[in-house]
């Protein structure tokens, strides 16, 4: 979930895209660390979350989400 999440965040805002995708390592990261995943855990994750979330960027059923969502963020 971590990763998906900060892709697709990343994706909606490209001017943070190296912050927000460094949290997410870290996040993963963390949960090696508490012993919750191991790193192969982890590299799933990475892969799968990251297809995952660009499949559903590259819908185009959800342009008109994804364009509202890029705006609202551009305001905050």
């Amino acid at each position: 979930m971590g990763y998906s999440v900060g892709w697709t965040l990343a994706q909606l805002m490209p001017y943070r895209a190296p912050q927000i995708l460094a949290r997410a390592e870290d996040y993963a990261l963390s949960r090696e660390i508490c012993g919750v995943h191991y790193p192969s855990d982890t590299e799933a994750s990475h892969v799968i979350g990251t297809l995952t979330a660009a499949t559903l960027f590259s819908d185009p059923r959800l342009a008109g989400q994804i364009a509202a969502a890029r705006a609202e963020l551009l305001r905050h």
